[in-house]
C-alpha cells in the first residue's frame, strides 16, 4: 500500500471497524493522516472517531488547522465540524458555519439538509423554511428539502394561540409548498408528494372532528392517494393502498370501515413483493382484532409466519396480540416460545421481560432479563427494561442508581428508541425526589434533551404516547413527558418515598420488615407491579378492551407502518 494514498488508509480503517476494533480504527486514521494531512475523507472519518472515543476537544483540534486551507478541499471536514458543535450544542457556532459553507458551497444539498435540522430542533420553524427556501433556489430538484420543507409548513399551520384555537384555517402553507414541489422536484418522487400530500390532509381531518372541513380534507386525501397510485413504482403500490386502508379504517362506521379497509389491504396483498407481504398480513390481522375478531387475527399471524419464518415482527405481533387481550400469561408463553427462532431481536426480549412482570415473580423476570444481556447485550430495549423494573417502586430492585447506569447503555446502543429517554425524565424526577428538592436541574435537562434531540427517536409505545402531533420535534415531545410523569409521580409520591426509603435505609422497620414489597404497599394504597410497568400509568393500566374506538385505533396502526 502507498503511503500516501489516503484510500488505502480508509479501507484499513474501515477493515478494523468491521472486526470490531474500534480504537485500532482510530488509530490507522490519524496515522494516515499524517501522510494526507488535507484528505478530506480521513479527516470527516477522524473527526467522528474522536468525538466518540475522546470528546469534543480533540474533534476540535483536528478541525483548527483547516482555517489556512482552501475551503474546496476541506469542505466536508468542515461540514462535520458544524455537525460536531450542533451535537454539543454549540447552536451559534453551528449556524456560523453552516452559513459560511452555504455561501462557499451552495451546490451540495445535505448542507442546507443540515442547517434545517438544526433550526427546527431548537424550534425556529421560521428560520428553517428560511434555509429551505435558499436552498431550493440552488438545488431545486433534492428532494429531502422538500419534504422538510412539509414538515414545518404543516407545523406552522397547526400551531395554536393562547384559546387553543388553531391560528392557520388549515393547510395552507402546506398546500403551495405541495403545489411548488409537484413542477420542481425530481419526477421519480412526485408520487411521494402525493402520498405526504394525503398524509397531511388525513391528519388535518382527524384534528377537524366531524365538521364540514373534515369531509373536505378526507375528500382531497382520496384524490392525493389515487394521484400516488398512478405515479408510484409498481413495487411500492402496496404501501399506498396500505395507507389508504388505513385511513378509511379511521373514519366512518366499524361495519363499513372495516369492510372498505379489507378491501384496500386485500389490494395491496395482491400487489406486495414476496418479501413484504407480512406488513399486510400485520395490517390484515389488526383489522381483525380491531373489528374484535381476536380468533381471526390469530389465524392470519398463524398462516403469515408459516410463509415468512423468518420475520420476527409476526411473532412479535402475536405476543402483543396476547397482551392486548389481557392473556398476560399466555403472551409470556409465546415469547419465550418466539425466542426460540428469533433469539437475538432486542425487541422481543423487551416484550417478553414486560410480560413477566405482569404475570411471574419477580426472580423468573430477572432471570430472563440476564439471558437477555447475553444473547442482546447492545440492545437498548433491553436495557430501558431493566431500567424499569429498577424504577418500579413496588420491585425488591428498586434503585436509581442501577437505573441511570442501564438507561446509559440504552441510549447509547438503541438511541432511536423513545422509551428510554422518557425513562430517564423519569429517572430525574426521582432523583430530586430523593434529594428533597422542588425543582429539575436545569443542566440535567438541557442535556437529556439535548442527547434526545440528537437521537431523533423514532419508535416506543411511552414516546408516542408522548407525542400530540405527529410533527412534534423531539424537544417538544420531552416537555410533554415530562408533564404527565409530574403528574403521575405527584399523584403516587407516597409510594415512591417509601421505596427511596426503603432502598436507602432511611426507616429502618420498613427495611427490616417481613412484608413482601405487594404487602407493604396494600397498607398504602392498592398498587400491584403491573401499575409501574412504565413510567406512564395510563399506558401501564391501559386495557384494550375497554379502551374507545379511536384510542384503540391509535394503539393498533398509530406507532408502526412502512412509510415509504
Amino acid at each position: 500500500m502507498q503511503p500516501y494514498a489516503a484510500q488505502g488508509w480508509l479501507e484499513l480503517s474501515k477493515m478494523e471497524e468491521e472486526c470490531g476494533c474500534l480504537i485500532r480504527s482510530g488509530l490507522v486514521v490519524r496515522r494516515g493522516l499524517e501522510f494526507c494531512a488535507l484528505s478530506d475523507a480521513l479527516l470527516t472519518r477522524a473527526i467522528k472517531y474522536a468525538d466518540k472515543i475522546d470528546g469534543a476537544i480533540p474533534a476540535r483540534a483536528l478541525i483548527s488547522p483547516l482555517k489556512h486551507a482552501a475551503i474546496d478541499k476541506v469542505w466536508r471536514a468542515v461540514l462535520e465540524g458544524a455537525l460536531l458543535e450542533a451535537r454539543c450544542g454549540n447552536v451559534i457556532v453551528s449556524r456560523q458555519v453552516f452559513k459560511f459553507l452555504m455561501e462557499r458551497i451552495p451546490w451540495y444539498g445535505p448542507i442546507y439538509y443540515e442547517a434545517f435540522r438544526l433550526e427546527e430542533r431548537v424550534g425556529r420553524d421560521s428560520a428553517a423554511l428560511d434555509i429551505v427556501e435558499g436552498g431550493l433556489v440552488e438545488i431545486p430538484r433534492y428532494g429531502p428539502l422538500w419534504f422538510g420543507a412539509f414538515r414545518v409548513c404543516e407545523r406552522l399551520d397547526t400551531e395554536t394561540g393562547v384559546d387553543g384555537e388553531y391560528k392557520s384555517k388549515g393547510p395552507v402553507r402546506t398546500h403551495i409548498m405541495l403545489e411548488r414541489a409537484l413542477h420542481l422536484i425530481s419526477k421519480e418522487l412526485i408520487w411521494k408528494v402525493h402520498f405526504e400530500g394525503a398524509q397531511i390532509e388525513e391528519r388535518f381531518a382527524a384534528s377537524a372532528a366531524e365538521t364540514a372541513r373534515c369531509k373536505g380534507n378526507l375528500n382531497r386525501a382520496r384524490r392525493s392517494y389515487v394521484r400516488a397510485l398512478r405515479t408510484c413504482p409498481t413495487n411500492l403500490r402496496w404501501k399506498v393502498w396500505l395507507a389508504g386502508g388505513r385511513m378509511e379504517l379511521s373514519r366512518g362506521h366499524q361495519e363499513r370501515a372495516a369492510s372498505i379497509g379489507l378491501l384496500l389491504f386485500a389490494r395491496a396483498l395482491r400487489e406486495a413483493p414476496s418479501k413484504s407481504r407480512f406488513h399486510v398480513h400485520l395490517e390484515c390481522a389488526r383489522l381483525e382484532e380491531y373489528t374484535n375478531q381476536v380468533n381471526r387475527a390469530r389465524s392470519i399471524i398463524r398462516r403469515a409466519y408459516h410463509q415468512s419464518k423468518c420475520e420476527w415482527k409476526l411473532t412479535l405481533e402475536s405476543v402483543l396480540l396476547e397482551h392486548r387481550a389481557g392473556l398476560y400469561d399466555k403472551a409470556a408463553r409465546s415469547g419465550k416460545l418466539a425466542l426460540g427462532h428469533h433469539g437475538t431481536t432486542g425487541r422481543l426480549w423487551a416484550v417478553v421481560i414486560q410480560q413477566l412482570r405482569k404475570s411471574s415473580p419477580n426472580e423468573e423476570m430477572q432471570r430472563a432479563f440476564k439471558r437477555a444481556l447475553k444473547e442482546v447485550p447492545k440492545s437498548g430495549e433491553v436495557w430501558c427494561e431493566g431500567a424499569r423494573a429498577r424504577l418500579s417502586p413496588v420491585s425488591q430492585t428498586f434503585d436509581l442508581s442501577a437505573a441511570r447506569a442501564a438507561l446509559n447503555f440504552a441510549t447509547q446502543f438503541t438511541p432511536q428508541y423513545g422509551d428510554s429517554f422518557v425513562e430517564e425524565a423519569r429517572l430525574q424526577l426521582l432523583e430530586a425526589l430523593e434529594r428533597l428538592e422542588c425543582a429539575l436541574d436545569v443542566v440535567a435537562v438541557a442535556r437529556l434533551d439535548l442527547k434526545c434531540a440528537n437521537a431523533d427517536p423514532n419508535y416506543g409505545a411511552a414516546w408516542f404516547e408522548c407525542r400530540i402531533k405527529y410533527t412534534d420535534t423531539a424537544r417538544k415531545i420531552m416537555n410533554q413527558a415530562r408533564s404527565r410523569l409530574l403528574v403521575d409521580i405527584h399523584t403516587h409520591q407516597h409510594v415512591y418515598a417509601i421505596a427511596i426509603a426503603r432502598r436507602n435505609r432511611i426507616v429502618s422497620q420498613l427495611h427490616d420488615a417481613a412484608m413482601s414489597p405487594r404487602q407493604l404497599h396494600r397498607a398504602e394504597g392498592d398498587y400491584a407491579s403491573a401499575d409501574f410497568i412504565t413510567g406512564l400509568i395510563d399506558l401501564s393500566r391501559l386495557e384494550f378492551g375497554k379502551c374507545s374506538r379511536a384510542r384503540q385505533f391509535n394503539v393498533l396502526f398509530g406507532t408502526d407502518f412502512a412509510v415509504p
